[in-house]
């Protein structure tokens, strides 16, 4: 222990001993400090990355022009405005070079044609990631504390959505993703929120059940609860997978829920007198351009015709005539706010169709259904039931 202190004493007196030694021994301390920050800049990944981008232009026609717009070190991007601050182009070299369009190697390749240029609005913006970190793991996969990690490109045009809230041309995928939420309802349940506060809205239009115990039975109410795409194969209603028992209950409270509406169906006594003529049926109905909003299956199974209004493979199954012909008189007595349009049949011009439509049936779609009379049991646990599924 005494040889280490005597030690330790003689080194201290050697390079300490006098100031000029200090003075020297400190100042080769300092310049061995500084060296390690250059030397641990040339061995970092974005380094690496920039000599491999010289290496990729050296041979190149345009080795000079590219050698010369390019300034090595770390690139930074910064947008206060925005939020961002962004050094991908510190590795992704070749963005904005045109004549680069040939090269496929990453992160060395041009960026695709788009609207907005990349110094004003950096690439994390779209892209995600983070921005101010210098290498791959860090930009592209981190997750720490709350970050995020770069957007896998099948999902690259949610970016776009931050922003531009209307249908874009190069995004097709975004478009057709708001337009399903809104057209299959899932922000009837599910709440989304735009980027300006704005909610999104749904554009279908689900039936009434007020008045339904007019339009249907309880058994085809059974029928659809248990698989709503036997009767529709286009319909959007989810298949709740319900048992019979909760399918028999929910289908009892909404027939006893239901009220008469009046003027929703056309009593026997009234009906248009005659007999319709089988072939006019087709006719009038591809004259009113019905097929332009519903859809029916042909003989090949497939859907043929729109997709605004509801499929009409079965509306024989589902439809009371009585209601069917109330509703081509007049559909808002119905239905105040359906978009089915008010034709003004004459009562002949119904009588035909609804012997057309009440044609298209399927013999065998919920020919087992027999209910017994529903119980009150029956009716709360119905009730119950929905309020709990939503």
């Amino acid at each position: 222990m005494r040889s280490i202190g005597k030690f330790l004493s003689s080194a201290w007196r050697a390079l300490f001993g006098d100031p000029v030694r200090a003075f020297g021994v400190v100042s080769l301390i300092l310049l061995l400090t500084l060296a390690i920050a250059p030397a641990k800049d040339h061995f970092s990944q974005w380094h690496s990355y920039q000599r491999k981008y010289f290496a990729l232009i050296r041979d190149r026609g345009d080795a000079v022009s590219l050698r010369r717009r390019l300034e090595p070190g770390i690139h930074q991007i910064w947008l206060p405005e925005l939020g961002v601050v962004d050094r991908c182009t510190t590795c992704h070299l070749g963005l904005k070079e045109a004549s680069l369009s040939d090269v496929t190697q990453q992160p060395f390749r041009k960026h695709p044609v788009i609207p907005h240029p990349v110094d004003g609005f950096g690439c994390v913006i779209c892209h995600g990631g983070q921005g101010p970190a210098t290498t791959v793991a860090e930009a592209h996969h981190s997750e720490r504390a709350g970050e995020e990690p770069i957007l896998p490109m099948r999902y690259i045009e949610s970016g776009c959505g931050q922003c531009h809230q209307n249908a874009l041309t190069g995004t097709p995928q975004l478009n057709l993703g708001r337009t399903m939420l809104t057209r299959y309802g899932c922000v009837h349940c599910h709440a989304i929120t735009r980027p300006d506060g704005s909610k999104i809205e749904a554009t279908d239009h689900p039936p009434s059940l007020t008045h339904l115990a007019d339009k249907t039975t309880r058994e085809w109410i059974f029928s659809w609860l248990k698989d709503p795409q036997a009767y529709a194969a286009s319909t959007t209603m989810p298949n709740f997978k319900l048992s019979d028992a909760d399918a028999s209950d929910i289908s009892a409270y909404l027939v006893s829920s239901s009220t008469p509406q009046a003027g929703d169906t056309v009593a026997a006594g009234t009906k248009p007198s005659g007999a319709a003529d089988p072939a006019a049926g087709p006719s009038l109905y591809g004259e009113s351009f019905c097929a332009s909003c519903h859809a029916v299956q042909n003989a090949a199974g497939n859907l043929v015709g729109g997709d605004l209004g509801p499929e009409l493979t079965r509306i024989g199954n589902k439809a009371r005539p009585e209601w069917l012909a109330a509703w081509l008189q007049n559909p808002r007595v119905y239905d105040a706010t359906t978009p089915m349009p008010h034709y003004r049949f004459t009562p002949q011009q119904i009588v035909t169709l609804v012997d057309f439509l009440q044609a298209k049936s399927d013999s065998d779609y919920g020919s087992g259904v027999h209910l017994d009379a529903a119980t009150p049991q029956q009716i709360a646990h119905g009730r119950k039931l929905i309020v709990e599924m939503g």
